[in-house]
């Protein structure tokens, strides 16, 4: 029987924390058909072995396992699940976070028996003892209105529709290593796809100081894939001819991909002010950015450089 979803699971060394997804797994219930499938991105501690132990203890269920030659990262891991899936709706679920018991009979409910292209579930953000309920009508499914953040573009609080995720030119972008979702995410809702929201969290999104991630890596690392994914989603959307009607996502996207020039240590004015300089006298209508920073870049798109770099130290 064809499945009716297909769960994704990418780990790398992720030994102290798979323990979460494989309750995910199978606490699961209600009615549907799932296969689950662990990509081993060339770890090199016990986390497979635990992925082989899990796998033949739960044979009844759907597992496949694959497994990267080299360390690949997110990006070209995910795709050989994706390419490896047959299930009517892709979800992934990262491998140091968990989902609700019902998480996967939800969602498939409310595609309404396949009409919907989409599901969106709002996240429940952990940071240590605190827990963060989005509000689901705070999620906007129109991609000039989608902030550029993780709840928006991951497709760990998505049901997407695996058809949706065929063809070259909706491949994952090999080599960018962060915003690789945003990067899929963002072309898939271009295609104007038909969006259901779940009211309620589904998917537990646990951040843990303890343990670096890709998305709170390096600034340079991030700043690097940003800019790269900034400027092939704007090549994506000119070669699709929906550059023009998308103008004010790819705005906001490229003022958010050079933003951390000017945050934290080491503020780079001029790094900033030639990055993307068409989208810098639109700072003031970004507001989803701190009131603070926000004259900071109005500053910085003002003054002389010098100026403004002298500023930026002090704040």
């Amino acid at each position: 029987m064809t499945p009716q979803i297909s769960l994704i699971i990418v780990y790398r060394n992720a030994e102290a924390t798979l323990s979460r997804v494989f309750e995910s797994i199978v606490r699961q219930r209600g009615e549907f058909t799932a296969e689950f499938i662990f990509v081993d991105d060339a770890s090199t501690d016990g986390s497979a072995r635990l992925v082989t132990e899990f796998a033949s203890a739960h044979h009844k269920l759907d597992i496949k396992l694959l497994s990267m030659l080299e360390h690949s990262g997110p990006s070209r891991a995910t795709q050989a699940a994706i390419d490896a899936a047959t299930g009517e709706y892709v979800i992934r679920l990262d491998a140091d976070d968990m989902l609700e018991r019902d998480a996967l009979s939800t969602m498939l409910k409310a595609t309404e028996g396949g009409a919907a292209d989409i599901v969106v579930t709002p996240f429940a953000i952990h940071r240590g003892k605190n827990t963060e309920m989005m509000r689901a009508a705070n999620i906007r499914t129109e991609l000039n209105e989608m902030p550029v953040d993780v709840s928006h573009f991951s497709m760990c609080n998505k049901f997407v529709r695996r058809s949706l995720l065929l063809g070259q030119d909706m491949r994952l972008f090999p080599g960018i290593e962060r915003w690789e979702d945003l990067g899929l995410i963002a072309r898939v809702m271009a295609r104007k796809p038909r969006v259901a929201v779940v009211e309620r969290p589904l998917y537990y999104y646990i951040l843990d100081p303890d343990r670096p991630s890709l998305s709170r890596s390096g600034k340079e690392l991030l700043l690097r894939d940003h800019i790269a994914m900034a400027r092939q989603l704007e090549q994506w959307f000119e070669a699709q001819g929906l550059a023009e009607e998308y103008a004010e996502f790819l705005r906001r996207l490229k003022f958010h991909a050079k933003i951390k020039y000017l945050r934290g240590r080491g503020k780079d004015v001029k790094a900033w002010k030639t990055t993307f300089p068409e989208v810098n006298h639109g700072i003031m209508r970004q507001r989803t950015i701190p009131l603070h920073y926000r004259l900071l870049f109005l500053l910085a798109a003002k003054l002389p450089t010098p100026l403004t770099q002298a500023i930026a130290r002090l704040t």
